[in-house]
């Protein structure tokens, strides 16, 4: 019996169709319209003969076409050697990838929904500068259209904010989320809430991230300006103690000046809480984190030191996993030189397979970029162009966010290394 593995999922986008790699960031392998066809039959017969007797019928392909059968068995043994297809016999016939998006429209595989700008918190690094008195939230009724429209056509949707768990419908919504749902739900949260859900919108939520700012009240009543470090706690102990969650549960952990030296004692901190699995990450310059001199700012030599100091203990800690540090180089403040006079594109599957919707209602291409520049259509608007199979064109938000930049002496290279080329 063959498989496609099982980490992979397999999206219908426009013409063709893409393959994503959800244990590798949602990387992707772009699949022409045969590619497509032949991966498809892969995930419902489960025998190679059979699909190579239903490529031959759909292509009306002469049973004596030797080069036909060579050229579709080259293609099943590289699929094979990428490890993206695997014969297993202990497996169900029943064992197939999650086939999403509509051929000849053109979805994300993932979006990220900002239900509000207010938080209980007013981190000294927030990029959108989120706080308290601040009272924006998405309109529900919009909310569960968009959800309702996202569903079997992307893969993963994250709710954050601000504080998502502050929006007055919160628990409303994720319950009407997760009704015959066919999306991954995930929760982006600085965590102080969770003590207040109920079982019943935790039981809809897939995985979910926490924000970890500190291991002491010291710590984050200086770093996220809040005395709530003991809801904290108390919350990823709860979800630590639900078998369910547990496993897909993340600590984002934001690396500043003083805490990459102390990794091993938050390392330590994160692992007697229940939790395995922790996403290290660097700020950008953006927000309240918007100076040269921010204790959030992190050189290249004390990135590269904290490199060194986390490599031993990986073997230390060999029962935690780590994701989103890997490797100095994508930290660099260096990108691509743009092509002429300007930057056009993004360096990444921003605004065509990933997309944010802000707390507004628009769609911006990521939640880190400006709003002013980013926010062009609405909900609406962006619906109608990938429903006719279109993406959208963001090139003139970046022209505009480059001229504003050259205006004030800064250059999109040194405020946004790691998004354009």
């Amino acid at each position: 019996m063959i498989y496609i593995n099982e980490r992979y999922v397999l999206q219908l986008f426009g013409d063709g169709a893409y393959l994503f790699d959800t244990l590798n960031d949602y990387s992707s392998i772009k699949l022409n319209g045969t590619e497509t066809e032949i991966l498809r039959r892969i995930n419902s017969l489960h025998d190679v003969e059979s699909v190579w007797a239903a490529i031959k019928s759909d292509y009306n392909i002469q049973d004596d076409s030797s080069r036909a059968h060579e050229v579709f068995n080259n293609y099943i043994s590289r699929l094979e050697s990428q490890g993206i297809i695997v014969y297993n016999d202990c497996k169900t016939v029943g064992s197939s990838i999650p086939i999403m998006g509509t051929q000849g429209k053109c979805y994300p595989i993932k979006a990220t929904i900002e239900l509000t700008n207010k938080c209980n918190f007013r981190c000294t690094h927030c990029y959108k500068e989120a706080e308290a008195r601040n009272n924006t939230f998405i309109d529900t009724a919009l909310l569960l259209k968009i959800l309702d429209d996202f569903n079997g056509n992307v893969r993963k949707i994250g709710f954050t904010g601000g504080e998502a768990t502050l929006h007055p419908d919160f628990e409303k919504i994720v319950k009407e989320a997760g009704k015959n749902k066919q999306y991954e739900l995930m929760l982006l949260t600085n965590g102080s809430n969770i003590v207040d859900l109920s079982d019943e919108t935790l039981g809809y939520i897939d995985s979910i991230q926490i924000s970890l700012y500190g291991i002491n009240k010291d710590e984050y009543a200086h770093y996220a300006r809040s005395c709530e470090f003991d809801r904290v706690i108390a919350g990823i102990k709860r979800i630590a103690g639900i078998e369910r969650l547990a496993d897909k549960a993340y600590i984002a952990l934001i690396l500043r000046q003083d805490n990459c030296r102390r990794i091993d004692e938050y390392i330590s901190f994160i692992r007697s809480l229940g939790i395995r699995n922790i996403n290290l990450g660097i700020t950008q310059s953006l927000g309240r984190n918007d100076t040269a001199c921010s204790e959030w700012t992190l050189s290249l030599d004390e990135i590269s030191e904290f490199e060194d100091i986390l490599k031993p203990l990986y073997e230390k800690y060999n029962d935690m996993n780590f994701f989103g540090f890997s490797k100095t180089k994508r930290y660099k403040p260096i990108i691509n030189e743009p092509d002429g006079e300007h930057y056009t594109h993004f360096d990444c599957d921003a605004g065509v397979h990933n997309i944010d919707i802000t707390e507004n209602g628009n769609v911006k291409p990521c939640v880190s970029l400006p709003s002013e520049f980013f926010e062009k259509y609405s909900y609406k608007q962006y619906h109608d162009i990938i429903e006719a199979g279109h993406t959208a064109d963001f090139c003139n938000c970046i022209c505009c966010l480059e001229n504003d930049l050259l205006q004030k002496g800064q250059s999109v290279k040194d405020k946004y290394p790691e998004c354009f080329k």
